[in-house]
């Protein structure tokens, strides 16, 4: 093997072991069904976007359905913002 090869094949293996312990620290998460599920929801969509925002900002809850004038759509909201806001709650009490 000459030296070229010798070095190409180490940049591999360090890159790879880099990626492989890199990977670990990463906060990927599965998307939850519930998501997945009523991802076309534009309600949904925004309660999630909303309770996100509220729990970022260490506001306290305040949902506001009312801007959805269907039972459904409201229901949704209310839906995507305890889950986003209860995850978000979550994810800042475990930094």
């Amino acid at each position: 093997m000459d030296l070229s090869r010798a070095k190409a094949t180490i940049a591999i293996l360090w890159g790879a072991a880099g990626l492989a312990l890199t990977t670990g620290r990463l906060n990927i998460r599965p998307p939850r069904p519930e998501i997945v599920r009523f991802a076309s929801n534009a309600a949904f969509r925004d309660g999630l976007y909303q309770g996100k925002l509220d729990a970022q900002h260490g506001n306290k809850p305040h949902i506001r359905s009312a801007r959805w004038s269907a039972d459904p759509d409201r229901l949704a909201f209310v839906s995507g913002y305890k889950l986003a806001y209860q995850d978000n709650q979550s994810r800042r009490g475990s930094r």
